[in-house]
């Protein structure tokens, strides 16, 4: 008797135990309980009737069905694990306190894992950009102000603004063109010459003429420099250097002979005979005017077309007051993006470099490498404009003449988008072994090629 009362009581236990797991009370087990309404999962708190008309925990049913999934048909008396919730409408709900839900910010993902606490901007650390918070959302930082770029989290101020090349026609290999396709575009790496400096948007800058003194001065809106508007003719170099110094006008002492990215940077690369603004300059020679390069004596830009070399001749001087080019090891990040993909964070200019070069292509086809380039997560490569190439030059070391932290071949010259208006059938190119901007390479011949995207 004793025996048949004791197997009854298992089976009942047994018993018990299957509805436990069948729906999906049993803890560690789950099972299906189907339901046409809520009232039909009032068998346990917490559950409401979910997608595919099954009795669901409330944390798997995600915000917006939630919203209409809960009601006065769910069970409102709390058991011991339990908190008591007040809604907008001061209607009062009791929810598991194991399976709260989580409110979406102004988000449009939505997290449904109701036991991760989602990390915000102050707690990563942000101040600019988008991070992943640790719940599947991604959050906004914010952005940078004018002139600053955003890396790592953080505003840094650009302390070299890449000047406007002015370059606004587009060509082949032979003369002007049509704009082939969208720069930037899927499409664009199969046109032919698609990709190149004309199609891509320049710094905005104004020269604006003042008189101080009773003198003219012209002011670059981008760079802060303060030029001389009047030159003199006819100098030797170290000449040129001592007239800068010494040079007392529109009541200012402390002129000096610009560097030659500084006066490579008031090129206009769109034109020519002068290459220069002739209402913020005007009666500017097509000649050379004498720049200064620790790297060399005797540095000069040619306001013929742009160029930039050296020579022991006389020349023309235009002096400029303030400003100084960032250099140092320093001034570039590497970081790797991808498994065996270093990118170059310039953190002077804001430009991200690929840590990598190739050989061996024309321009046409250095043009379409860098636009179908996809590297270090990133598709959106193009092959640099003549200043942006510059940028990388320093004018205080040889050999290679620039603090990049990859090895830069010096006896070859390294592709720009930019086309030499005057000659057509040249682009413009840099040489690192001293860094000087040439007009001489045909754009059928082959040269590195180096891709350049807007970082970060």
């Amino acid at each position: 008797m004793i025996s048949k009362l004791g197997q009854n009581l298992q089976k009942i236990e047994l018993l018990g135990l299957f509805i436990l797991w069948f729906t999906g009370c049993l803890p560690g087990f789950s099972g299906p309980f189907h339901c046409k309404s809520n009232k039909d999962c009032q068998f346990r708190a917490g559950l409401v009737c979910g997608p595919g008309h099954v009795c669901t925990r409330l944390s798997m049913v995600d915000a917006k069905q939630a919203d209409t999934l809960i009601g006065t048909e769910v069970d409102t008396k709390a058991d011991t694990g339990t908190d008591t919730v007040t809604d907008t409408d001061s209607a009062t709900e009791t929810v598991d306190a194991r399976h709260e839900i989580n409110t979406p910010d102004n988000d449009t993902n939505t997290n449904t894992d109701a036991s991760c606490t989602p990390k915000t901007c102050a707690y990563l650390g942000m101040k600019c950009g988008t991070a992943e918070d640790g719940c599947g959302k991604t959050l906004n930082c914010g952005s940078c102000a004018t002139g600053q770029f955003c890396f790592e989290g953080k505003c840094h101020p650009k302390t070299f603004i890449v000047p406007p090349t002015n370059q606004t026609q587009c060509y082949d290999d032979s003369g002007p063109i049509e704009c082939p396709d969208t720069a930037g575009s899927a499409t664009c790496k199969t046109h032919a010459f698609c990709g190149q400096d004309a199609q891509y948007p320049d710094n905005l800058r104004t020269f604006t003429v003042e008189n101080h003194s009773s003198q003219d001065v012209v002011m670059d809106s981008l760079t802060g420099i303060m030029w001389e508007r009047i030159f003199v003719q006819d100098k030797k170099w170290q000449d040129a250097v001592s007239y800068c110094a010494n040079l007392n006008y529109a009541g200012y002492g402390d002129w000096k002979l610009p560097s030659v990215h500084d006066l490579a940077g008031i090129v206009d690369y769109g034109r020519s005979k002068p290459a220069v603004d002739t209402s913020a300059f005007p009666g500017t020679p097509s000649g050379y005017f004498w720049a200064s390069g620790g790297n060399k004596d005797g540095w000069y830009v040619s306001f013929v077309n742009g160029e930039s070399s050296y020579t022991d001749l006389t020349a023309s001087v235009r002096c400029m007051r303030s400003k100084s080019f960032p250099t140092g090891g320093d001034r570039f990040i590497t970081r790797e993006y991808e498994p065996g993909e270093d990118i170059v964070m310039d953190m002077a200019t804001g430009l991200m470099w690929q840590d990598g070069y190739t050989i061996g292509k024309d321009w046409q086809h250095a043009l379409a490498y860098c636009e179908s380039l996809n590297y270090g997560g990133f598709s959106d490569w193009r092959l640099p404009n003549i200043n942006e190439l510059r940028s990388l030059v320093n004018y205080d070391k040889t050999k290679p003449a620039t603090d990049f932290p990859k090895t830069i071949p010096v006896a070859s010259h390294f592709w720009s988008s930019t086309t030499v208006s005057a000659k057509p059938g040249s682009a413009w190119t840099v040489a690192f072994f001293y860094g000087e901007i040439t007009t001489n390479v045909d754009k059928g011949t082959t040269a590195y090629t180096m891709c350049v995207r807007m970082g970060p």
